[in-house]
């Protein structure tokens, strides 16, 4: 059986670090990426588990990956983070998020 993996998609060098030691210390298995294209280059999308992904990055956004995502028909889940709060509701329920949890 495969361990789930945790994928922290962020080009913020220190909120990626930070959520990796936080989340291994629950034992969780994590990769990091510093860029979406890196992510979409890299990962084994086949590979159970979910993304944490910063909804703004330089080149392409969390947006932009998960629209990318779809296309690929990747079904993981994905946890969208935001330090600006720029997440529009009525935008979100369009991509079909379920809720929205804000970083302060």
């Amino acid at each position: 059986m495969t361990t789930p993996l945790v994928r922290i998609v962020d080009d913020d060098a220190d909120a990626r670090s930070s959520s990796s030691f936080f989340l291994s210390m629950m034992g969780l298995e994590i990769k990091e990426y510093e860029s979406a294209q890196r992510f979409l280059d890299e990962d084994d999308m086949n590979r159970p588990g979910c993304i944490i992904l910063d909804v703004r990055m330089p080149d392409m956004t969390g947006m932009e990956l998960q629209v990318k995502l779809n296309q690929k028909n990747c079904r993981l889940p994905i946890i969208f983070l935001s330090g600006h709060g720029e997440l529009d509701s009525a935008k979100t329920r369009c991509f079909g998020f379920s809720s929205e949890i804000r970083e302060t």
